[in-house]
């Protein structure tokens, strides 16, 4: 199965440097622009099916694409963006001064007990039900389907780690920008091959 895995296009918050997690930012205008550069690269491939997160900045962007397409867009709960807790709205700056033991070890992600003191969503619960999209995904399409899902940088990040079998731990290594063109073979016995990563060629000339 071939996995076409795009982030959404980018927010008010995405050009401040601003953690998002699940607060629900819509695209600004670059954004939109980036939508429309997706779609005119995708235009023209067949998909079996389009999923995308129901946050506004990632449903927008899939809609933009489906109307190239014609597919009906999906929306799943698994494929939502990590929740980040206390997190959310502060920019890098600010986390450097406000969490500063944290900001420097993301490790603290996947500790259960700093999650719950930060209110955020451990790692390992966001790999569970992104692993679990994906096997819904293998369930209900047959291997040689063309899936494209938009979604969100975390949850994209880890089932790219899991299919190449990268650690988790090293995923942060890994960039993924707005609108960047991914694709995945999710092969078989749990390894794939990764034949596009943050590819944005398409975005050349935007404002």
């Amino acid at each position: 199965m071939k996995l076409i895995l795009i982030r959404h296009g980018q927010t008010q918050w995405n050009s401040e440097s601003r953690v998002q997690g699940r607060t629900d930012i819509p695209l600004n205008e670059k954004g939109r622009q980036q939508a429309r550069a997706i779609a005119l690269r995708l235009q023209g491939i067949r998909f079996d099916a389009v999923y995308a997160s129901p946050l506004s900045r990632a449903k927008e962007t899939a809609e933009t694409i489906a109307k190239f397409s014609g597919a009906e867009v999906v929306l799943d709960e698994d494929i939502t963006e990590i929740q980040f807790g206390k997190w959310e709205g502060m920019t890098s700056e600010e986390l450097h001064v406000t969490y500063p033991e944290l900001f420097f070890d993301w490790g603290w992600i996947d500790r259960t007990e700093d999650c719950k003191s930060m209110e955020a969503e451990p790692q390992h619960e966001l790999a569970a039900r992104s692993l679990r999209f994906v096997e819904r995904l293998k369930a209900c399409h047959p291997d040689s389907a063309r899936i494209l899902v938009v979604g969100h940088t975390m949850p994209t990040k880890l089932i790219i780690a899991h299919f190449i079998g990268l650690p988790y731990e090293r995923m942060r290594s890994l960039r993924i920008e707005n609108c960047a063109y991914n694709e995945l073979d999710t092969g078989h016995n749990e390894r794939g091959f990764l034949n596009a990563l943050n590819d944005t060629s398409h975005l050349r000339g935007l404002l």
